[in-house]
């Protein structure tokens, strides 16, 4: 699948009701009991996961939602989305669901 197409994609958090989360100054540790592993977020990372947690969002709604929430345009936070999606599901802290239909064809 081409990045466009991945930017179309439906990307959900997993398991967020089991997530226990601890805060350290700026950063967060995230205990994931369905693998035992334990992560560590900066703050960018946890805004991220969050959104996908809140409610299924594609990496444009995200970069998007970002951009607004921190005043800054959406070219300096889309690498690190990317990043981030390719990172949580790499993990497992996030799944892909269906694409999402262009509004016209």
């Amino acid at each position: 699948m081409s990045g466009e197409a991945l930017r179309d994609v439906l990307w959900a958090g997993a398991g967020a009701s089991g997530f226990l989360w601890r805060e350290f100054g700026s950063f967060s540790v995230l205990y994931d009991p369905r693998s035992g592993e334990t992560h560590l977020l900066d703050p960018l990372a946890r805004e991220i996961l969050d959104l996908f947690i809140e409610q299924p969002r594609t990496e444009t709604e995200v970069v998007a939602q970002l951009a607004e929430l921190l005043g800054s345009e959406g070219g300096d936070i889309a690498s690190r989305v990317a990043e981030a999606i390719a990172e949580f599901d790499r993990l497992g802290l996030i799944f892909p669901g269906v694409l999402q239909k262009p509004d016209c064809y």
